[in-house]
């Protein structure tokens, strides 16, 4: 592969490197000791780094040796990051250094436009006062010049004119950019090391060649970058290659090995699922390949923000275009059943100290739309977005409620929105980037949000905010389930029509009201067993848009919940029957 080719890829493995990586910049700008150390064991062309400071035999600090600990002495990797942040593809994002969304449209774009995106503003024809100090800023050849970038930009300008297959000398090149001589104070070998240092730049895009002695050609690609000739005729069928499972032995899951010709976007997408571990480099260049490995934790934290183990499988098989191997399905079931088992999340309660209370709140069908899950006989969670309403709807019915929100001490004052954002342009943002994942398989589109963009959105929110973000794309995802066909919803085991469900609701809903007993066929598909049951209802809950009956079992003698889908039959309990039943329950 060309010098070009390596480029395009470091300058990938930096972008995928702080995506999947919680990098904290020194200055707001420069990578820390530790992860140049990493970056450098995943690049194609690796630095040479001096990390360890030399010390004396008795342990102590050597004085007077410079260490190569910053990244301004880390001279490749110092040179990719300048690339990527003039093409605004990294920015620092809050604390953090992360790609920008910009780098959505690199990854998807050929490898001719990969290159003018990143060389067109890293070498600008006409260089403002920014370019300049970020020139200078990861310093680069030329930086104490009073303009480098302009001089640079004066030697691209006389390559471009170059006549195509011809070759220029450096000393050449010297007299027509008129660089700071000896006369002005400038050491007579300072300008020959820089134009040096200029050209060894170009040679890493691949714009020039070097000849015998010391000339220098412009090479046809090169060309195309600096104008010289027309893109479209350089421009070249760029076919991807699939990943592959390695070899495996045991019980050990197999790593993913991607050839360089792999698909950037796809790359991009894996580092939610495994971690990048290092990029082979064997003898011959293009045997170069990265190795990943899958990881369970980043699995479960794209499971946090929407992903599906459907999902993560039919991505990893769309990766490698071939069915994934029995130990990995495997691995990734079990990730599924473990998934949820212990959850910590943020909830606002509705309590009470009487338990009979609730029963007589709960019967109340305004005041149940506005709540989720029952925790106990006193205390039902509510949803986030129905806080305002179900405030007014108790102080209506004589039971003003005491607000205690700890994490938003401005609740109490009166009239005050609970259910607004606290940051409106952050959680929205949030809930769009959420969203966007959730559907990103169903949803064609050349943009998909960086998930670290969605991680650093999560941490800047408030408990409040997430509160209410969490019920907004609960609600979105339901909305897409609700444009199904009505008996889409409704397995053949519970009911065959729509309407006999609405109907069992509302005899359900009659119930409550008059306080009856009812009589109900109940089917469990746990253990496939159908029973006749008496309870006393108690109230109705939705549950992801699903009802359920929270009712008193007389069979169990206990509180039970009851899936009204699964609910075969029901009938109004007989007066007598009922009381019969209640006196042996008192």
């Amino acid at each position: 592969m060309s010098q070009l080719a390596f480029l395009i890829q470091d300058v990938f493995t930096l972008l995928a490197f702080l995506s999947a990586n919680a990098i904290h910049p020194i200055g707001s700008r420069y990578l820390p000791p530790s992860a140049l150390a990493k970056l450098n064991l995943l690049l194609v062309v690796p630095d040479d780094l001096n990390l360890k400071r030399p010390h004396n035999a008795d342990g102590r600090w050597r004085a007077g040796v410079r260490v190569h600990t910053s990244e301004r002495y880390a001279e490749r990797i110092r040179f990719i990051h300048y690339l990527a942040e003039s093409a605004h593809l990294v920015a620092r994002t809050n604390t953090l250094l992360k790609p920008t969304p910009r780098v959505a449209v690199w990854l998807n774009a050929s490898p001719a436009q990969r290159a003018q995106v990143l060389f067109r503003p890293a070498f600008p024809i006409q260089p403002t006062q920014e370019d300049a100090e970020r020139w200078r800023a990861f310093g680069l050849p030329g930086k104490h010049l009073l303009s480098p970038l302009s001089a640079l930009g004066q030697l691209i300008a006389i390559l471009a004119q170059v006549p195509n297959g011809e070759r220029i000398t450096c000393k050449a090149l010297l007299k027509l950019l008129a660089l700071p001589s000896d006369d002005d104070g400038v050491p007579e070998d300072q300008p020959v090391q820089i134009l040096g240092a200029w050209l060894e730049l170009l040679r890493w895009f691949e714009i020039v060649t070097s000849g015998q002695g010391e000339t220098t050609q412009v090479t046809k690609p090169g060309g195309a970058i600096i104008g010289q000739t027309d893109p479209k005729r350089v421009e070249t069928n760029h076919k991807t290659q699939p990943l592959a499972w390695s070899k495996s032995r045991g019980t050990t899951l197999p790593n993913l090995i991607a050839p360089l010709e792999a698909d950037f976007a796809i790359l991009f997408e894996l580092g939610d699922y495994a971690t990048h571990l290092a990029t082979l480099r064997e003898a011959s260049a293009h045997q170069t390949r990265r190795l990943y490995q899958l990881d369970a934790a980043r699995v479960r934290c794209a499971m946090d923000h929407g992903k599906t183990i459907t999902q993560v499988q039919s991505f990893l098989e769309r990766a490698t275009d071939d069915a994934l191997p029995r130990i990995v399905t495997d691995w990734l079931d079990q990730i599924s059943l473990d998934y949820g088992c212990v959850t910590v999340r943020s909830v606002t309660l509705l309590e009470v100290r009487d338990p009979n209370l609730l029963v007589e709140l709960t019967r109340r069908k305004s005041i149940r739309q506005c709540l989720r899950r029952t925790l106990s006989s006193r205390a039902v969670v509510v949803q986030p977005s129905q806080l305002n309403a179900l405030a007014r709807r108790l102080e209506r019915h004589g039971y003003p409620p005491r607000l205690e929100m700890l994490d938003h001490p401005a609740a109490q004052a009166p009239g005050h929105p609970l259910a607004q954002f606290d940051q409106p342009t952050l959680a929205h943002l949030y809930v769009s980037t959420r969203l966007a994942h959730q559907f990103s398989d169903r949803i064609p589109t050349s943009y998909r949000p960086p998930a670290s963009i969605l991680l650093d959105l999560e941490h800047q929110l408030t408990a409040h905010d997430r509160a209410i973000a969490e019920e907004l794309i609960r609600e979105g995802i339901q909305a897409t389930t609700d444009r199904r066909p009505p008996t889409a919803e409704i397995s053949p085991l519970d009911f065959s029509a729509h309407g006999e469900l609405q109907s069992t609701l509302q005899l359900i809903e009659r119930a409550l009201t008059d306080q009856a007993l009812l009589e109900i066929v109940y089917h469990s598909p746990y253990n496939d067993e159908t029973t006749t049951r008496l309870v006393e209802p108690l109230r109705l809950e939705y549950r992801d848009q699903i009802p359920y009956l929270i009712a008193y079992c007389h069979r169990a003698g206990d509180e039970r919940t009851f899936r009204v889908a699964r609910i075969q039959q029901l009938a109004l309990a007989s007066t007598h029957r009922a009381r019969q039943r209640a006196s042996r329950r008192n």
